[in-house]
């Protein structure tokens, strides 16, 4: 049970960094359009 917690805990720290990069790639994009 506990390594599945764990798992779980790393899957969710990797979507938010994923989200965050997408986040920064949206905004350089948003700034070479304009």
């Amino acid at each position: 049970a506990a390594y599945t917690q764990l798992s779980y805990s790393s899957n969710q720290v990797d979507r938010l960094r994923i989200k965050r990069q997408i986040e920064v790639l949206t905004n350089e994009i948003n700034q070479l359009k304009n």
